[in-house]
């Protein structure tokens, strides 16, 4: 009698556990489907500023001899005609003068010696010399903006032994950063961009 009074309350344990089961699968699928049914898709769209720049250059004529040639360095913030949503940035140059042999081969001589850049000094160009060889714009350039001519002229430095075939070349190279980024992204910049 004893041992049928333990099956029949284990049979009620186990009945009583899938109730409570079943109570529980019934509310849960009833509130998922509830919150599916009420909850409403929602999509953001999210445009990233991008930045094109674009260097550009005016240089009569192309071969730099010891007298000096016009090279006027700018360089835009280009959305071209629209089409890109360009952020606003802070620029930086750097001028690599590179020694090219007849050839068309480059030649390994530090051709930075042979040359002497005539850079716009006027303090309302915007360019400030940073301490990594880099030349700044302090300017916020925004979309389709153009900077100020950082450089006027380039001229083979006079008394400098060079080598006898092939032709000095600038090699202007810029970059640029959104302008909430520019402490993390160049490290080294002027205090006067970092504190804009």
């Amino acid at each position: 009698m004893e041992r049928i009074k333990k099956i029949l309350k284990s049979r009620k344990l186990i009945i009583s556990s899938l109730a409570i089961a079943v109570a529980l699968m019934f509310s849960i699928t009833g509130t998922f489907a509830y919150i599916q049914h009420r909850t409403q898709t929602k999509s953001n769209h999210f445009n990233s500023g991008v930045i094109n720049i674009t260097v550009n250059e005016e240089f009569e004529p192309e071969e730099i001899t010891e007298e000096g040639v016009d090279k006027k360095v700018t360089v835009k913030n280009d959305s071209l005609n629209g089409q890109l949503n360009v952020a606003d940035c802070y620029v930086r140059v750097h001028l690599a003068a590179t020694w090219v042999n007849d050839d068309g081969s480059i030649s390994p001589i530090n051709a930075d010696s042979l040359i002497e850049y005539t850079i716009n000094d006027d303090p309302d160009s915007g360019w400030i010399v940073g301490d990594d060889g880099f030349y700044y714009y302090s300017k916020i350039l925004k979309k389709d903006e153009v900077s100020t001519c950082l450089l006027k002229k380039a001229a083979l430095c006079q008394g400098v032994q060079r080598p006898l075939n092939g032709h000095l070349e600038v090699n202007v190279l810029a970059d640029a950063v959104q302008t909430d980024k520019v402490s993390e992204s160049w490290k080294l910049c002027p205090d006067l961009i970092k504190n804009e």
